[in-house]
């Protein structure tokens, strides 16, 4: 993963369920992006592009936070937590 550092993906963070306090995350990890400005400018100008995935996802759920999070740091907290990832990638049939 040598080759994404410095670039920034997108995290979604859901609103916690209030029963359970779970809250559930989505990432956009296509595109990527150079900076937080461009990776931020993509949240705001093309919603129709990202929106309509959470809400496949998620669709019951609703959006609390969306963040702009460097690879590096995402890298690091992957590693603190490996099975973050697993249930996005095997809906999506990516490899985990």
């Amino acid at each position: 993963m040598e080759q994404l550092t410095g670039l920034f993906m997108l995290v979604v963070a859901m609103v916690a369920n209030p029963q359970t306090e779970e809250r559930n995350m989505f990432f956009v990890y296509k595109p990527l992006f150079e900076s937080v400005e461009q990776c931020m400018t993509y949240v705001n100008y093309y919603p129709q592009y990202w929106v309509p995935k959470v809400a496949e996802a998620y669709p019951n759920g609703e959006i609390d936070q969306v963040l702009c999070v460097s690879i590096d740091k995402m890298n690091e907290f992957m590693k603190e937590n490996p099975n973050l990832l697993k249930e996005q990638q095997k809906e999506e049939g990516l490899n985990t």
